[in-house]
């Protein structure tokens, strides 16, 4: 059995299959145990994965512990000298001119460091190349590179052994009275800048002394400075509740003017139940005009785990993620909590969408889930509807798409019969978005964004290459199709015109993933939420950053516009709720 390591490795009698990790099937390097499940992985792999694939269970990669046992264990296995191997293909065999010792894995180092079939070089010039170390003894009575044994006084012939001693007889350095005035003086200078050096190393301690002497007086000080911070943070999480608790049973101040947030969305919510006539009717749900900022008026908790989706419909919010469950909100009273919690799935949700009064559901169980808005209840259940975890979803009036690894599924919105499958894309397809017109669907996947008819006839209407990583998350209005990637350091949302598909710009500011998008109805604004902890407020028409919003704590994994609210789900288990504020010009 051989082992894929750096260093050449083969083990002498068949491993247990006990020491082989689960998802690299390898044997362990870097054995840890998960301790949600219990099941050992390579720590390089445990980093890989999401999910225990033995019991399914989350991994936690802040609850790993190195398994000393099974170190113990591989340790102990007998391995054969990396000096007695040679390539054999993609593996390793025997050498019989090599070291045949067999040896514990875990003592290796020592045995191979004094191994004297080791490879090393001659010890006069590296122009002789290398050899076994029991071999350099033979070469050296011959080697041509062999130095005068006075070359640390400054001699510099070299040559056979023979004509090495012949020359030592007539050597002029054999006398260190022969050496030249010029190695003396440079004897000399070199003691003197010996005495500076050790000088300088004397006052170098002293100033250490006296540093680490601050230093403890520091951290004694700075230890008192994190207890009070303690306090006060404890103070300010006290009074930001009072503050939530007040925003959300009274009617908030907006600079001037009062605002309920029940009053900031049921007229949107009426408004949104008839449909536009023309694209500039859409003005009239959003009227942002600048200076404006968006506020944070309260915190949503109930999830035990990641929130991965946020759907918001007539007053609800429905959030769901790695806890597998479904939790509604009431948008017009936040003081009430949580009003239902949604239970079905057996594994994190990682998409919903809605329509014709339902909510559709789904995500790492493969199953689609259908719920009535109304009362909360399960309607439909199509397990198995993907051979994948199912990453994105959304909805027409007809048509339910649903993305997957390389591929959609389209399905009749009713009955959930399976319509027509769109095949051939680029790794996981992530993103899903209508255009603005809802005739045409974009999906995004590694380096693509493809177009396709989504009326009929599902036809592939196009492709946007790109060499900007995976997208993660889209979003398109009357102008630019918006990509959320993760192929880049800080350029990670990129803009393409919505007719052409040409490359405009790239909006630089955020760390990591862009893993959200939101644009409002006029198309002037965007919201992103990315893998640094931020949301992110842009203006489309200067093409630069407004505002940014840091209040969650890790990775903002979902954003949903409800009228003047924005709201984000984030891996630190909480819902943000942001809201409009209009400024005064001064006020910012």
């Amino acid at each position: 059995m051989e082992d894929d390591v750096s260093v050449p490795t083969k083990i002498v009698d068949e491993v247990s299959s006990h020491l082989h990790c689960p998802i690299c099937k390898k044997l362990y390097k870097d054995p840890v145990i998960n301790i949600r499940c219990g099941h050992t992985f390579c720590r390089k792999c445990a980093f890989s994965t999401t999910h225990c694939p033995v019991d399914n269970a989350h991994c936690d990669t802040n609850q790993l512990v190195i398994n000393r046992l099974v170190v113990g264990q591989i340790d102990d296995l007998l391995i054969f000298c990396r000096y007695g191997l040679i390539k054999d293909g993609d593996g390793w065999q025997e050498d019989p001119s090599g070291c045949s010792e067999k040896i514990q894995m875990g003592k290796r180092q020592d045995h191979e460091t004094d191994c004297l079939f080791a490879i090393v070089s001659c010890p006069n010039a590296a122009e002789c190349g290398t050899f076994r170390r029991n071999e350099v003894q033979c070469h050296q009575q011959q080697c041509t590179y062999t130095p005068c044994i006075y070359k640390d006084k400054g001699c510099e012939f070299s040559g056979t052994p023979v004509s090495v001693e012949g020359h030592v007889r007539s050597c002029g350095y054999q006398d260190s009275d022969s050496l030249g005035s010029e190695v003396i003086q440079k004897m000399a200078n070199l003691q003197q800048t010996n005495q500076k050096l050790e000088q300088k190393v004397s006052t170098l301690t002293k100033r250490v002394v006296d540093l680490e002497s601050v230093r403890d007086e520091m951290t004694s000080q700075l230890s008192t400075c994190n207890s009070c911070i303690q306090a006060l943070q404890q103070k300010y999480n006290d009074l930001h509740a009072t503050v939530e608790s007040l925003l959300n049973t009274r009617r908030p101040v907006s600079f001037g003017s009062q605002v309920s947030l029940a009053e900031s969305t049921t007229g949107v919510r009426r408004r949104r139940m008839s449909s536009p006539g023309s694209p500039n009717e859409v003005h009239k749900y959003e009227k942002w005009e600048m200076p404006f900022q968006f506020k944070c008026i309260g915190t949503l908790r109930g999830h035990q785990d990641v929130v991965w989706c946020l759907t918001a419909y007539k007053g609800r919010l429905y959030s769901s993620g790695a806890d597998g469950q479904i939790k509604v909100w009431d948008l017009d009273q936040l003081a009430r909590g949580c009003i239902q919690t949604l239970s079905g799935h057996t594994a994190s949700v990682y998409c919903s969408a809605v329509s014709g009064g339902y909510l559709y559901t789904a995500g790492d169980d493969n199953t689609i889930r259908v719920w009535d808005t109304e009362n909360g209840g399960s309607v439909k259940t199509l397990e198995r509807a993907h051979d994948n975890i199912i990453c994105a979803m959304t909805t027409t009036k007809e048509y339910l798409f649903t993305s997957s690894f390389s591929l959609i599924k389209v399905w009749e919105l009713k009955t959930l019969a399976l319509k027509q499958v769109l095949s051939g894309l680029h790794h996981w397809v992530r993103a899903l978005a209508f255009s603005y017109k809802k005739d045409k669907l974009y999906s995004g996947s590694h380096n693509a964004i493809n177009v396709w008819d989504c009326t009929d006839s599902f036809a592939a209407l196009g492709t946007i290459e790109h060499q900007f990583g995976s997208v993660h998350s889209l979003a398109v209005t009357q102008t630019y199709i918006i990509a959320g990637n993760a192929g880049t350091y800080n350029q990670n949302i990129q803009l393409f015109d919505a007719t052409t598909h040409e490359h405009v710009t790239n909006l630089c500011g955020h760390i990591g993933t862009v893993t959200s998008l939101a644009v409002p109805p006029s198309g002037r604004f965007l919201f992103s939420g990315s893998h640094d902890s931020n949301v992110q407020l842009w203006s489309l028409e200067k093409m630069l950053p407004i505002q940014t919003l840091s209040r969650h704590q890790a990775s903002v994994n979902s954003l949903t516009l409800y009228g003047n609210i924005l709201l984000s789900g984030s891996e630190d288990h909480e819902v943000k709720v942001f809201r409009y504020f209009q400024l005064q010009h001064g006020q910012f």
